[in-house]
């Protein structure tokens, strides 16, 4: 088991574009090998779809990786986006909101509309062709951080935490559906990625009781909602919540030269482990430094010492 001063240290996040393979900038050389437009890769399921495949074979990878976009959830509730001209990702260009306040509602998600539809869709094509999908879904505060600026969002832990719990609540039953829905399509390994809050930029007991409470109502409505699907934690999330003392992590050996993908994929096939973490599920291409994967084992509601 690894305490918690080792985990900060050790599984620091590593979503940096820099420190990752070619394929996860979708360039036009990329696109011409997969044979789509790259405007197409966001919006249309069957591109996506080769793309997937495409990236999964330049990257000799076990899994196939969607969607390509971050904004997929937050465009549902108005987000404008426009493809980053760094990046060549959809980001979000104009807020629907400027303050959290003028957010009347959040309609559940239309699983028949735009990136989301054609992401869901992408992904019950290759489950059916033989694919493993892993299936990227954003958490509850970076998708708060795409419809109001971020700094509002900061702002809102310490004077209006009622109204973000609120808010949280109407987002985790989304994201809860959301994963049903993309569970019952094929897809085996849900990652849930939330890195807009960290725990070194609030207080221990603005994470603990707030950030970090909303995470783990959030992860086990997904875990309830789709109990079939292994659900991954990205490292910025889960080393916060272990932190915090709301988890512990359980270290599972799997053999030398092991890819990321690989011992996710053993995680899947093992009945004990429901939630992984502590690792980054952009790298699943390469070989893990360690030969070992974390399980994260939740507390029970209301309870910080033991975690079930």
């Amino acid at each position: 088991m690894a305490g918690t001063d080792t985990v900060a240290v050790a599984f620091e996040c590593r979503s940096d574009l820099s420190e990752l393979s070619p394929t996860h900038v979708l360039g036009e050389e990329l696109c011409q090998k997969a044979g789509v437009k790259y405007e197409e890769v966001f919006t249309d399921a069957a591109s996506m779809a080769r793309m997937a495949r495409t990236i999964k074979r330049e990257d000799g990878d076990v899994l196939c990786r969607l969607p390509f976009s971050v904004a997929v959830e937050a465009e549902q509730f108005g987000a404008t986006l426009s493809l980053n001209p760094k990046t060549r990702l959809p980001a979000v260009r104009d807020f629907p909101h400027a303050k959290l306040d003028e957010i009347a509602e959040l309609p559940p998600f239309d699983f028949a509309r735009g990136q989301m539809a054609a992401a869901l869709s992408a992904a019950e094509m290759l489950a059916r062709e033989g694919e493993t999908v892993l299936f990227d879904m954003q958490g509850v505060f970076s998708i708060l951080s795409m419809i109001v600026p971020s700094k509002e969002v900061y702002k809102a832990l310490y004077r209006k935490g009622d109204r973000l719990r609120e808010l949280a609540g109407t987002l985790r039953g989304h994201l809860a559906a959301y994963a049903r829905e993309a569970a019952a399509r094929g897809v085996k390994i849900i990652a849930y990625t939330d890195a807009t809050i960290a725990y070194e930029l609030v207080s221990p007991d603005c994470y603990k009781n707030l950030c970090g409470a909303v995470t783990l109502d959030a992860v086990r409505a997904i875990r309830a909602a789709a109990p079939g699907a292994l659900l991954h934690l990205c490292s910025a999330t889960s080393v916060g919540v272990e932190r915090a003392g709301l988890c512990r992590s359980t270290a599972i050996d799997v053999p030398p030269g092991t890819t990321y993908g690989e011992a996710l994929l053993l995680a899947w096939e093992n009945p004990a482990v429901a939630v992984v973490g502590h690792g980054c599920h952009g790298r699943t291409q390469y070989p893990l430094e360690e030969p070992r994967i974390y399980r994260i084992d939740l507390n029970s509601i209301g309870d910080y010492e033991n975690p079930v």
